[in-house]
């Protein structure tokens, strides 16, 4: 019941700082941005705590349930978007990207949640290692996914030649495009590393590497993402293509 109601408090914080942003992100208000930003850490700060109850109580990384799974993404997401806060001054971001760990947590306190790993492969470091990897590789591309979205709308603007908030409150579209390829060049980097990882990590615990959906799924993110980087190093996508 505990740990229920302090998802549902991560929740109503990602959702808030969301909506707060988005409304900074029209009215410029600084009131609203340092709201938006206190509840947003305030979820992530219950988020740690909760990782580190769950990691105390089981003696190991805590992902023995989907409560746990999409628990650890939706921190990692948003500790993403605070290292890139605090380097790259982009809050709108936030709008696109907070209510993905929100609705993560929604599905993780739903009734009867499903067994998601072997409590004893979580043990192994190779497989607790892939895991985290994967998070990082995911929170990396969702952070360039909402920078193309971002991107996309400011070019908009420019050339319809509106002179709305947006174009006074995200960088220039080069410095956009250059802080893209940074994440999604680290997501593709971590995802390669999450997949070398996933098969030491099968081999040590001596389960079977089989291409179901879901590493089909995983091989076919590592493929797009590939040839995409490497248009933009070879044929030098940028701007929309890249976005």
């Amino acid at each position: 019941m505990v740990l229920t109601f302090l998802s549902l408090l991560r929740v109503a914080c990602y959702a808030g700082a969301a909506y707060g942003l988005a409304r900074h992100t029209a009215s410029a208000d600084p009131r609203t941005r340092n709201r938006s930003l206190a509840l947003l850490i305030l979820g992530f700060m219950v988020g740690a705590g909760i990782l580190a109850w769950r990691a105390g109580s089981s003696g190991t990384l805590p992902l023995a349930t989907r409560f746990d799974v999409l628990g650890l993404f939706a921190f990692m997401v948003t500790a993403a978007f605070l290292v890139l806060l605090w380097q790259r001054p982009v809050p709108a971001l936030g709008a696109v990207i907070l209510p993905v760990p929100a609705a993560a947590l929604l599905l993780g306190v739903l009734p009867n949640p499903l067994p998601a790993q072997n409590p004893a492969a979580l043990g192994n470091p190779w497989v607790a290692g892939h895991i985290l990897l994967f998070f990082l590789a995911y929170s990396a591309l969702l952070l360039g996914f909402g920078l193309g979205v971002l991107y996309l709308l400011l070019e908009s603007q420019l050339k319809a030649k509106k002179l709305t908030g947006l174009l006074f409150r995200l960088p220039p579209l080069a410095e956009l495009d250059l802080v893209l390829g940074r994440s999604e060049t680290l997501g593709f980097i971590s995802l390669t590393a999450a997949i070398a990882v996933a098969e030491r990590g099968f081999r040590a615990s001596g389960i079977t590497w089989s291409l179901d959906s879901k590493m089909a799924a995983i091989f076919m993110t590592w493929a797009v993402y590939g040839l995409y980087l490497l248009l933009r190093l070879v044929r030098g996508w940028r701007g929309r293509k890249s976005a």
